[in-house]
């Protein structure tokens, strides 16, 4: 029998919640009064820091490294990418909240690189002709959709809402600055589906563990439960499907935007398995770029907890 949750008293809930609130906004504010590359390099022992504090996490993303790429890396090389994706998310933080002082659009080409990949993505903006562009938590994800708004005019992306209502309205805040437009998941099917047959790109981070309800999908060797609704939504209307990513460029606060793959609806027309082998096909591109920089990939998130059915326990590893 599984231990049952406490139930804090509401009254207990709120005061916890505007307390990590306010500490999280003491910080951003002492971030705002520093210069970039200074909170940058601070980064790297606050992500130190945190493998230490949350140990379990560091040695899990060992772990699924380890599972993932093991033969390709020696021991020290597995510790070491797990050390710094740990630092590479601490600074992806950082970044996003010094993001609306930096990034205008009038300055986001000052710190991005336009890869020729995304040639074709701009393209698709330009006529108007709707998209789906999903990526994993690669890089800088949180600011992937800001540039793409700043560069293409305008961006819609898929959000999931924090649990603690204060930090989700600043976090909110903080992404719309560029003209970023959010849709948040829950009750998001009438707005989702508005903004394709506005002709406009609509982008997600699809890479998170779905549960029994998902595709499961190979990712790294291993079967992945990945979310459906990306696919569906590309069946149902025909639209092309980008595999993007915001990878970042050395120390300072400077990035690459690319696009890995463009799935067309040609692509998958008359297969009766359309959705899985579209769902396969973005998880095959990311997996594609996440092997080629794995120290920006965020290993501490548990990628292959929900396992198929027809898995033995015996034989599973579950990360």
């Amino acid at each position: 029998m599984g231990r049952k949750r406490t139930r804090w008293p509401a009254g207990i809930v709120k005061a916890l919640q505007i307390g990590v609130y306010l500490a999280v906004e003491l910080l951003r504010l002492i971030l705002l009064l520093l210069p970039i590359d200074l909170n940058l390099r601070a980064s790297r022992w606050l992500g130190r820091l945190w493998a230490i504090v949350q140990s379990s996490r560091y040695r899990l993303a060992v772990d699924q490294i380890r599972q993932s790429l093991g033969e390709g890396l020696t021991p020290d090389q597995t510790r070491t990418t797990a050390l710094r994706s740990m630092q590479n998310f601490v600074r992806m933080g950082i970044e996003l909240f010094q993001s609306p002082r930096l990034i205008r659009r009038w300055t986001w080409s000052r710190y991005t690189r336009l890869h020729p990949s995304i040639d074709p993505v701009i393209r698709l903006a330009m006529e108007r002709q709707p998209a789906i562009l999903v990526t994993g938590h690669f890089g800088q994800f949180e600011l992937l959709g800001q540039l793409l708004a700043c560069c293409l005019g305008k961006f819609t992306a898929v959000a999931r809402s924090m649990d603690n209502p204060y930090l989700d309205d600043l976090l909110v805040r903080t992404r719309r600055h560029c003209g970023l437009e959010l849709i948040f998941k829950r009750g998001a099917t009438d707005a989702v589906e508005d903004v394709l047959r506005r002709g406009e790109m609509l982008g997600e981070v699809i890479d998170q563990d779905a549960g029994r309800k998902g595709f499961f999908v190979d990712f790294f060797g291993r079967k992945a439960s990945t979310h459906k609704s990306v696919a569906l939504l590309a069946v149902e209307y025909e639209v092309p499907v980008i595999v993007g990513y915001c990878r970042r460029l050395g120390d300072h606060f400077e990035f690459e935007l690319a696009a890995e793959r463009i799935i067309q609806p040609a692509e998958w027309k008359g297969r009766d398995d359309a959705p899985i082998w579209i769902t396969q096909e973005y998880m095959k591109a990311i997996e594609s770029f996440a092997r080629r920089w794995p120290e920006q990939y965020l290993w501490t998130h548990r990628r292959w907890k929900t396992r198929p059915k027809n898995e033995r326990p015996k034989n599973l590893s579950t990360g």
